[in-house]
Formats: C-alpha cells, sequence, structure tokens
C-alpha cells in the first residue's frame, strides 16, 4: 500500500503546541524559529510531504496564528499540560467513530510526523495478527534510549477515548496502560527542540540531513 493511500486512513492529526517553553525562555513554542520557521509551520509542511490533507487539530493558545483549515482547541483551564491538552483534543473529535485513526504530534518535533506513514504500516499488518481479545490500540515510536514516544503515535479513537485526561499528569503514566505496538525511531525523527541548545542541533540536522522543509 502506498503512502499517500495509507496516510488517507488517518481521521485527523492533533498537534500538540501549549505548555509555557520555560527552558526556551517562555517563549511560545509553536511560534518558535529555526533558521527562519516557525516550529509549527515545520510540522504542518512535513505533513503536506506525506500527503496528509485531513483534519488538523492544534492544541495552542488562543494567541497563535493557524491556518484557515486547522481548528484550534485547549484544555480548560490552560496550563494542564499535554495530557489535558490530548483530552480536549479528543472531545473536539467526539463526532469520530472509535474505529477512527487519530496521529499524535507536538510541535517541538516537528520532523516526527515523518514517521507516521511506517506506523500506519505496521498497525495495519498487526491489526490482521492480533488476536480479538488482544484488541491493538496503537503503534508509536520508541526513541534509541527506550523511551516510547506516546506523543507521536498513531491511536484508534475509541482508545483515546479509554484513557483519563488528568490534569498535569504525563502521558507516558497514562499511554502505558494501552496496548501499544513499538516501532525504532532509527532515523531519530523524534528529535524535539527544549532549549536553545537543541534549536541549534536541530537546525544543524535539518543542512545535513537535506531534509523538505519548504
Amino acid at each position: 500500500m502506498g503512502v499517500t493511500r495509507q496516510i488517507c486512513n488517518v481521521a485527523s492529526v492533533v498537534v500538540l503546541g501549549g505548555g509555557t517553553a520555560s527552558r526556551l525562555g517562555g517563549v511560545s513554542k509553536p511560534d518558535y524559529r529555526v533558521e527562519g520557521t516557525r516550529l509549527i509551520d515545520l510540522l504542518f509542511n512535513q505533513l503536506d510531504v506525506i500527503g496528509f490533507s485531513g483534519r488538523v487539530i492544534a492544541v495552542v493558545p488562543e494567541c497563535v496564528e493557524l491556518p484557515d483549515h486547522v481548528t484550534k482547541t485547549l484544555e480548560d483551564p490552560p496550563l494542564g499540560g499535554p495530557l489535558a491538552g490530548i483530552g480536549a483534543a479528543v472531545e473536539t473529535l467526539r463526532d469520530l467513530e472509535d474505529d477512527s485513526l487519530v496521529a499524535l504530534a507536538t510541535c517541538d518535533a516537528p520532523m516526527a510526523t515523518l514517521i507516521i506513514p511506517e506506523l500506519l504500516g505496521t498497525l495495519i499488518s498487526q491489526k490482521k495478527s492480533v488476536a480479538a481479545d488482544l484488541r491493538l490500540a496503537g503503534v508509536a515510536p520508541i526513541s534509541s534510549d527506550g523511551w516510547p514516544q506516546f506523543a507521536h503515535g498513531v491511536y484508534s479513537m475509541g482508545a483515546l477515548r479509554s484513557v483519563k485526561y488528568e490534569r498535569n499528569r504525563s502521558i507516558h503514566s497514562a499511554f502505558k496502560k494501552l496496548n501499544v505496538c513499538l516501532v525504532p525511531d532509527s532515523r531519530g525523527l523524534c528529535m524535539d527542540v527544549d532549549t536553545p541548545e537543541d534549536a541549534r542541533a536541530f537546525a544543524d540536522l535539518l543542512t545535513k540531513r537535506k531534509w523538505r522543509v519548504f
């Protein structure tokens, strides 16, 4: 199955972009620029690269400017953490059926969206082999240090609805209870930008790897 056909299986992409970005000086992380381009725009561009043209939900503060096709939401009250942010997006997507697929993404790791087709391929093949009583919730990357990158996974809407979205609780603590297949992030796509040093390293990678940015 080709990449474009695979990506059509995803009903929506949820982009997390809240938080205080304290290690970046308290700036708006979605608006933080690397090589002159906002992190969130880099992410949107990578969605174009993989051929995604569907529904995008951005969990960002009201002040963040977004393309017209992107729906904005945020946990209420704000600053409840990324898990609460996912909960706000799940509520926004309440019209989706339980078997719909939803991809998660974060604006501070914009290149991680490039792994979505690979995750989809794994999910489709695993669903054919996993017994009904071991229903697969989704698939997510795992970094080289062995840490599951649940915030970059693809999940069924039913699985996302089963999570308890508490404020100020980590995504890992909630999602580790789900039956998630883990796929190695062999290309280091989940590299995130949390500090100015990260931003410089990321800019260097953009040049070295010749990733298609715009």
